[in-house]
């Protein structure tokens, strides 16, 4: 909690100094792996992490994610883009994750990344989510890069819905 706040009030304090580094750092050529464009996007992922606290409350912050997300011509935006987005109950978070299934579907170690995203979900449903995801068929208890993707990530990376105070997610993991 004292994180996210913590992250909030940067968000609110240098918006306007994030969105300039966000907008100066966006790509608009060919993809490129060489240091300049990485350490470019980079950058610009890191103001929308600060940006993306305000998402909840702030359609256009969402608007924003989304259109990342939306508008990507490499991995490292899209997963950016979609990993703030798994945190927003909105309606933009399930139509990216439903996109992002489509159209990588045939990758296993992308999926894996998408089960992966979904179980550091900050949202109080996320241990519902992932056990309905124990169902989908991109998940197989067979095959273990699934189980660490998915459970593995959860009770790794996930601290604050793995450890509930209510116990759910040592009782799931067990």
């Amino acid at each position: 909690a004292a994180r996210e706040a913590l992250r909030r009030l940067i968000a609110t304090s240098l918006n306007a100094d994030l969105l300039r580094a966000y907008e100066a750092n966006r790509n608009t050529g060919p993809y490129s792996p060489d240091a300049g464009p990485a350490g470019r996007r980079a950058l610009k992922n890191a103001a929308l992490f600060y940006l993306a606290a305000l998402a909840d409350t702030d359609a256009a912050e969402r608007g924003r994610l989304a259109a990342q997300y939306r508008g990507a011509t490499n991995m490292t935006d899209r997963i950016a883009a979609l990993r703030f987005l798994v945190d927003l109950d909105a309606a933009e978070r399930t139509e990216a994750l439903d996109d992002f299934y489509a159209r990588f579907k045939d990758d296993a170690l992308v999926i894996d990344k998408w089960l992966g995203l979904q179980a550091v979900s900050a949202l109080p449903g996320t241990l519902a989510n992932i056990t309905a995801l124990l169902a989908h068929p991109a998940f197989s208890l067979k095959k273990p890069n699934k189980v660490r993707a998915l459970v593995g990530t959860f009770a790794s990376s996930n601290p604050l819905r793995y450890h509930a105070a209510d116990g759910s997610g040592y009782a799931f993991h067990a």
